[in-house]
C-alpha cells in the first residue's frame, strides 16, 4: 500500500494502481478489505505458467463496506498505525543508507570511531 501517490512512475500493460473513492472509503481500508480476501483473490487469479487477476477481476470483487460511523472507528484505529509504519519505513531506508556510507569507512580504517567511547 502507498500512502503517498508516486509522481513519477511507469507500468507495464499489466500492472495496476488500485485505489479507493476516498469518499466511500479510505486506501487502508480498501486494503486491509484485500488482504482479509486474499486466498479468494489468490483463487481468481487466471493462468497456467503466471497467475494474474485481471481488472474485471478486482472490479467485480465484493467489499464490504461499513457503516459510516465503524468506518472512521477503523479509520481512527489503523490509519495511524499505517502512519507509524510508513514512517518506520522510510527512517529504515536512512539508515541503511547511512550504513553503506559508513560500513566501508569503518572496515577500512577511513574512519577513525577510538576516540569515542562505545
Amino acid at each position: 500500500m502507498l500512502n503517498t501517490e508516486p509522481n513519477n512512475f511507469e507500468f507495464q500493460r499489466s500492472v495496476a494502481i488500485v485505489k479507493p473513492n476516498p469518499e466511500i472509503v479510505s486506501s487502508t481500508y480498501l486494503y486491509e478489505s484485500l488482504v482479509f480476501q486474499k486466498a479468494e483473490l489468490i483463487n481468481t487469479a487466471h493462468g497456467a505458467v503466471q497467475q494474474c487477476l485481471f481488472i474485471s477481476d478486482i472490479a467485480g470483487f465484493p467489499i464490504n463496506i461499513p457503516h459510516p460511523e465503524e468506518l472512521q472507528k477503523f479509520n481512527s484505529a489503523v490509519v495511524p498505525m499505517f502512519d507509524i509504519i510508513s514512517a518506520n519505513e522510510a527512517e529504515n531506508h536512512v539508515l541503511a543508507d547511512m550504513r553503506d556510507l559508513l560500513l566501508p569507512q569503518l572496515m577500512s580504517g577511513e574512519l577513525d570511531v577510538s576516540k569515542f567511547n562505545l
